[in-house]
């Protein structure tokens, strides 16, 4: 037992040395000085405008001129969230660093962050009746839906010019349509269209559809939703403002659930990463109560 104190003694001391050391490399990369806006506070430490920016570049990649409200929102609640917690270690005496928050940066906030939440959240371990509940109470998780596979060929309405071809597109879209009735490949499509009227534009492309892939695409996802309407072996045209769409359904794979003990080691990691994040959200609750946060909603708005 006293050979364990020690070693967790040095391992505690170590981390902090990490901690300390990388602040201190890193001091250089402090915001500049000057006018700076302050566009959130956290009991009382201002998060200026430059360092959310770098925080913004550093942990997305994504300059803020062209962030989203969205993601503006989400990446500065997710840097309030590691300040909070090196606030808080800062209080408890895990650092004694002055001004911790105005000067934070981000490998050393990521660092606090893992030894924080490793610090107060316990490794669990769940039994084989607990994991096989989870897995048969979260089967979506786990079991994917059907796959649909097919090819997808769009003849455009206009020409490599910019000449309306609406005409000829349609011609084409029914010759494609026939070829691929009779199992022609796709290089031997665009041989025979291109051939015939070399200033067409086509696009060709194979399909792996399944439940949400295109859930992002709005325009993609309306022609998925005609696309799972066939049958395997059916070819079918869509028209749409700028193009004809030829679709073909090649063959539909239906889901199949993964036996248990398959899975087991997957399903276990998925409990530990959910009770993690639900605790580690806990945790900025808890301290989001104890030190007052303000935001500045109009730098979120614009």
């Amino acid at each position: 037992m006293q050979k364990f104190k020690i070693v967790l003694a040095i391992l505690t001391a170590l981390v902090l040395f990490t901690i300390s050391t990388v602040y201190q490399a890193l001091a250089d990369e402090s915001p500049a000085k000057g006018d700076d806006k302050i566009i959130a506070t956290v009991s009382g430490y201002g998060i200026k405008l430059s360092v959310f920016e770098r925080y913004l570049k550093t942990t997305a990649g994504v300059d803020l001129k062209h962030a989203t409200n969205a993601q503006k929102e989400f990446f500065l609640n997710d840097l309030i969230a590691k300040e909070l917690i090196a606030l808080d270690a800062e209080k408890s005496g895990m650092l004694k660093e002055e001004k911790l928050i105005e000067n934070v940066h981000v490998a050393a906030i990521t660092v606090i962050k893992q030894y924080y939440t490793n610090k107060m959240i316990q490794k669990p371990a769940y039994t084989d009746s607990e994991i096989e509940k989870y897995y048969n109470g979260n089967l979506e998780k786990f079991v994917r839906s059907d796959v649909y596979n097919g090819t997808l060929f769009y003849v455009y309405k206009e020409d490599k010019d910019g000449k309306d071809v609406t005409s000829l597109s349609k011609s084409a879209a029914e010759d494609i349509k026939k070829m691929l009735n009779e199992n022609k490949s796709g290089e031997e499509i665009f041989k025979s269209v291109t051939e015939k009227n070399d200033k067409i534009k086509i696009n060709g492309s194979s399909i792996e559809y399944y439940k949400g892939k295109y859930a992002a695409n709005q325009d993609m996802e309306k022609i998925m939703l005609e696309f799972l309407k066939l049958n395997n072996g059916d070819v079918n045209i869509i028209e749409q403002p700028q193009f004809y769409a030829v679709m073909k359904m090649d063959a539909i794979v239906k889901s199949e659930k993964p036996a248990f003990k398959a899975i087991k080691s997957r399903v276990a990691s998925d409990m530990e990463k959910e009770q993690y994040d639900n605790k580690y959200q806990s945790i900025i609750n808890d301290l989001t109560l104890k030190y007052k946060v303000v935001l500045d909603q109009d730098f979120l708005k614009k």
